[in-house]
């Protein structure tokens, strides 16, 4: 009977072909691997998200030989081709991402992930793609334990699970020991999700000085860190913890590690003085390494740079934001919301657009804002046309928290209509088209706004999908579709008037 058994079990083998041309053994006979705990680095997939890190199994008892058998004669896997298998596995995931409780989700894949080796290799880029250390137990549901001094809903499940600092010094050392034993899936880490909330209110000089860096360094190809915006505002201990013995022990070693990742695609400063007799402080906590190291040196590292954004940060020159962008070859989309001079106020537009002027042709997507100019969404209309002219065009543009009239709102458009030769009927026909492909406008529009008051305006082909969020001007954007001045469109987001959203289904126009 065991040789029978061998036999049908590598014929089910043969007959099957998985994933990327990987063989996989479907038949009832296949006993999915037993797990060991976290600290078997054979186990190769779990590290942070294993049982074991939750500190209640850290020594699980072997199975019995009942158990055993019991797992040989199991329900067989469906013997569906890869793909519907996919589709199962997207369908289960999508419905788990619905929680914000990142326990639930990340338990809920990895018990996936041990159903067979077909699903652990399929669920594998969805474990290590992104890793979420943002552990927060809150859920919207009703079933929940509201807190009634801030309304929020915790997982009853994991709330026990709820201290940041005490889940990150627990788990990330195992996620290290996985990824450092398995180059394989190290290679595979995008993106590290740090909880959210600032860093002051999770780090310790653990997380700080050893275990966060070395998990950056232990993934070759991270290209993302969320939840280190606020570099800028605030450094991790100000003072507070005096473990200055000597270079081994200086702090500042997490934002060092992040200077010196060269393979980041994608970085974010929210809020935050960007120069000051304090910045080494604020920023580096002191580390003598990183002596001289500025605002604009802190980029020249990241030459793979794809995504730059610079939110709400002052003391920020023109000189300053023309050398950071030269310098980032890779860039295609950039993000200037309130960078200015001073510490409050609104946003500088000479910052802006002398930043705006030294973008490479590489930069295809821009967000402006927080300007309290009447005259700098005309002037953003004037430079897009340029760069359409110039054959360097911007496909996306979105601009927010600026002064809107009917003047500066038809200058605008004027500024990006432009014209277009019909190649394929008469070669000295023209028609108006738009220098953008996908256009978003926030703002609060002063007076009634009647859409083609400008002539020159009156059409603007070839935009695609419009943001609409300008509050006041909806008869004369619903008149403008009417009239079929936007005959391009096929997206329309923002619009909460039933008229506008009647009108544009008229005109097959879809709704998000």
């Amino acid at each position: 009977g065991g040789k029978q058994q061998q036999q049908q079990q590598q014929q089910d083998g043969k007959d099957f072909v998985g994933f990327e041309g990987y063989s996989y053994d479907p038949s009832s006979f296949y006993r999915p691997p037993i797990w060991t705990g976290a600290s078997n680095a054979a186990d190769g997939l779990l590290g942070c998200q294993a049982p074991a890190a939750d500190g209640l199994e850290l020594h699980p008892a072997e199975p019995t030989l009942q158990e055993l058998r019991a797992a040989s004669f199991a329900e067989p896997l469906p013997r569906f081709p890869t793909e519907i298998h996919l589709q199962i596995l997207s369908h289960v995931i999508s419905s788990s991402g619905n929680t914000t409780c990142s326990f639930c989700h990340i338990f809920q894949l990895s018990t996936l992930s041990r159903v067979s080796r077909l699903y652990h290799a399929l669920l594998q880029p969805y474990l290590y793609s992104t890793v979420n250390l943002n552990f927060n137990s809150s859920i919207k549901s009703s079933e929940s334990l509201t807190h009634h001094w801030d309304d929020r809903s915790a997982c009853l499940e994991h709330l026990r699970l709820a201290s940041k600092r005490h889940q990150l010094e627990l788990r990330v050392p195992l996620l290290i020991r996985t990824l450092t034993s398995r180059p394989d899936i190290a290679a595979t880490v995008r993106r590290l999700v740090l909880p959210a909330g600032g860093t002051q209110t999770y780090l310790t000089c653990t997380l700080e000085k050893q275990l966060l860096p070395e998990l950056v360094r232990c993934c070759p190809n991270l290209a993302e860190v969320d939840g280190v915006e606020s570099l800028l505002a605030r450094q991790f201990f100000s003072g507070e913890h005096y473990c200055f013995d000597g270079l081994e022990q200086q702090h500042g070693v997490l934002a060092k590690t992040l200077h010196e990742t060269s393979t980041l695609r994608k970085w974010c400063w929210n809020v935050g003085n960007a120069a000051g007799s304090d910045f080494a402080a604020r920023v580096w906590d002191q580390n003598p390494a990183m002596a001289g190291i500025g605002f604009v040196q802190a980029h020249k590292n990241w030459k793979a740079l794809e995504t730059l954004e610079i939110r709400e940060v002052w003391n920020l020159e023109p000189e300053m934001l023309r050398g950071i962008v030269s310098s980032l070859p890779r860039l295609w989309k950039v993000v200037f919301v309130g960078i200015r001079k001073k510490r409050a106020g609104h946003g500088d537009s000479a910052a802006i657009f002398a930043a705006l002027e030294a973008l490479s042709d590489t930069v295809t997507e821009v967000e402006v804002g927080n300007i309290d100019d009447e005259a700098f969404l005309p002037a953003v209309g004037e430079w897009l046309r340029d760069r359409y002219d110039q054959g360097r065009p911007i496909t996306s543009v979105r601009i927010s928290q600026v002064p809107i009239t009917t003047k500066n709102l038809c200058a605008f458009f004027a500024a990006i209509a432009v014209r277009e030769r019909l190649r394929f009927y008469l070669p000295l026909l023209t028609r108006w088209g738009c220098a953008v492909q996908k256009l978003s406008l926030d703002g609060n529009l002063e007076g009634e706004y009647i859409y083609g008051a400008d002539e020159a305006c009156m059409e603007l082909g070839g935009l695609q999908e419009l943001g609409w969020r300008v509050r006041g001007g909806e008869m004369g954007l619903a008149d403008g579709i009417r009239r079929g001045w936007f005959r391009d469109l096929q997206k329309l987001s923002g619009v909460e008037d039933e008229q506008v959203a009647l009108v544009a289904r008229e005109r097959e126009v879809a709704l998000i």
